[in-house]
């Protein structure tokens, strides 16, 4: 997408906070795990290898078992 403006970035994309959550190492990937009444929960998953992104566990939504 090309946006040709004269108002500055931020303005028009302005910063969002990171978000909440602890990130693990497991399986060669990264989870953002979300603290929830159930436990831990998959908030997103980020790895290379497309196999994780099918693997029910890595799931967002999923309870997060280690």
């Amino acid at each position: 997408m090309m946006l040709y403006t004269v108002v500055p970035t931020p303005v028009v994309f302005p910063p969002q906070p990171p978000p909440a959550g602890q990130w693990r190492s497991c399986n060669g990937g990264m989870v953002l795990l979300r603290r929830t009444a159930q436990g831990q929960v998959v908030d997103r998953l980020v790895s290379t290898d497309p196999a994780q992104y099918l693997h029910p566990g890595f799931q967002p939504g999923s309870r997060f078992r280690p």
